[in-house]
């Protein structure tokens, strides 16, 4: 039986400025989206925006993403070496 992997922790935490500013930021955003959307439907069909939305969040989440994992398993494997 193979052994369970062990979950991955941060070798250290975000600083509490960063995280009091994703915290704010956030909902902001998604206000701020909701707002584009809803004049978007006025103009557009509804099909459309919904698709529209849909593309925009999977390509901004691959953009912002990407870098972290690669930078995660550099990590990763800059720790296993080390054992």
């Amino acid at each position: 039986m193979s052994e369970v992997p062990r979950r991955f922790s941060p070798l250290r935490r975000a600083p509490r400025s960063a995280r009091v500013a994703l915290y704010l930021l956030g909902p902001l955003l998604w206000v701020a989206a909701l707002i584009v959307v809803s004049l978007l439907v006025l103009e557009q069909d509804a099909v459309e925006t919904g698709l529209l939305v849909a593309a925009t969040a999977f390509v901004v989440a691959v953009v912002l993403l990407l870098p972290q994992r690669m930078l995660r398993v550099r990590s990763e494997r800059a720790s296993a070496s080390t054992r």
